[in-house]
Formats: structure tokens, C-alpha cells, sequence
């Protein structure tokens, strides 16, 4: 995205599925620090997978990813706090932009 300039990304979506084995729809709403990201990133809309295998359409400014991730935990174990890594990657997007 750091290369794309932010005039251009006005209209840029993003799709986030997630599918289980028996290749049905699971909820895949971003989580706490990905909805920092996406919205830091610039992206205007996200279409993400729901409970009940639907798919919901939000603006980025309309998520509130309030959990954290497996992925996440996993890789912040090395930090003192989950918020500490989000404001780390969202200084780094914002630098980059």
C-alpha cells in the first residue's frame, strides 16, 4: 500500500474470508490491531465474513475490532502490551505512506 498514493486508494476494499474444512464461511471481522492497520493503510471499505456465513460490508471507520487475535497474541509475547505493537505498525504504515 506505500507505494499506491493515497488519492488513488479512495476506492480501495478489502475482502477477508475466512473458510473451514467443510468449506463453509466463518466469521473473520478483523481484529483489534488489523482494524488499526486497515484504517491507517487508507482503506475506505471492508467486507469481511460473518457468524452466520454473510457476508457484512463496513466502512473502515465503522470497525470495532475489539479482540485480539491468536496470530497476534503469538506474535506479541515479546511485548509488554498488545497496544504497545499496534502503535508501533501504525507509526511505521503512517511513516511509509
Amino acid at each position: 500500500m506505500k507505494k499506491v498514493p493515497k488519492h488513488k486508494r479512495v476506492n480501495c476494499k478489502l475482502l477477508v474470508i475466512r473458510i473451514n474444512k467443510d468449506d463453509n464461511l466463518m466469521n473473520s471481522e478483523p481484529c483489534q490491531m488489523c482494524t488499526k492497520l486497515i484504517q491507517a493503510a487508507g482503506i475506505q471499505t471492508v467486507i469481511y465474513s460473518g457468524e452466520n456465513g454473510i457476508l457484512i460490508r463496513k466502512k473502515s471507520n465503522e470497525l470495532h475490532g475489539t479482540h485480539v487475535s491468536r496470530g497476534i497474541r503469538t506474535m506479541t509475547r515479546n511485548y509488554t502490551t498488545v497496544s504497545r505493537h499496534i502503535h508501533y505498525l501504525t507509526m511505521h504504515i503512517q511513516k511509509h505512506k
